[in-house]
């Protein structure tokens, strides 16, 4: 039996799968710069090897100058309930390649639904900590909260290591959940990589996604039942940037 023509078929259809994805993210920045004026988008297409994507990435920050290169995390979540989630491994090995050798500040985006552009209010929570990525999580969220219908609140949590004790990887889960009782649309936080309190680093060991550190892992469980969306940033160096690239596949 010939299955050269259902291969074709296939591979038809995902490439106009691809392609209606692609229109459809494109459609929704279209109207972003449509309800804001000062907003610019720039569309950027390269075929690339998941093996060497990371790097095309790079080019594209560095010619367009970014401050942000903003990842999609490889999970999605369906906002109805009960829905199974879609995981996208080669997309977890993207993150991790451009998160580890990055020229630029990155951002992963856990996308629980943020509503339409025409929603009035947007509630944003950032939980600092105090380490450089909370610093470049804090910046990020002051500018979005300079937004007309954006509201910001600003939790610090103040770790003392003398009081660790075997029950801490418990009370953290517990902290945000307490956090995570009025309904935000947004939690943005810092990674943690690079000074990570003892704390941290112990719970880094049990995390399932420890590319987006140990608060970020929590928010992104669904074991953790929020139905926010989350924004796990990691701060480089060069503040000298200021486009934000967005990579989806």
């Amino acid at each position: 039996m010939d299955n050269s023509n259902n291969t074709v078929d296939g591979a038809e259809a995902a490439n106009y799968g691809s392609q209606l994805e692609f229109a459809s993210i494109t459609n929704a920045f279209e109207e972003l710069v449509e309800q804001y004026n000062a907003v610019r988008f720039d569309i950027s297409s390269v075929v690339s090897s998941y093996t060497t994507i990371h790097e095309d990435i790079y080019n594209v920050a560095e010619e367009k100058r970014a401050s942000l290169i903003l990842l999609p995390f490889h999970k999605e979540y369906s906002t109805i309930e009960d829905a199974p989630e879609i995981t996208h491994n080669e997309h977890c090995e993207i993150n991790k390649n451009v998160l580890q050798q990055a020229p630029f500040s990155v951002g992963i985006f856990v996308d629980r639904g943020l509503g339409s552009l025409l929603e009035t209010k947007i509630l944003i929570i950032m939980i600092f900590i105090g380490r450089p990525d909370d610093r470049e999580a804090l910046s990020i969220a002051w500018r979005m909260a300079g937004h007309l219908g954006t509201q910001l609140h600003v939790m610090r949590i103040n770790l003392l290591e003398k009081e660790v004790h075997s029950n801490t990887s418990e009370e953290i889960p517990t902290l945000l959940n307490d956090i995570d009782k009025p309904g935000y649309d947004l939690y943005i936080v810092g990674q943690g990589s690079g000074k990570n309190s003892v704390i941290f680093l112990r719970l880094l060991e049990w995390c399932d996604h420890p590319e987006l550190g140990v608060i970020g892992d929590i928010l992104a469980s669904t074991s953790f039942g929020t139905q926010s969306s989350a924004l796990i940033c990691k701060r480089l160096i060069d503040e000298t940037k200021f486009w934000i690239i967005e990579y989806f596949v």
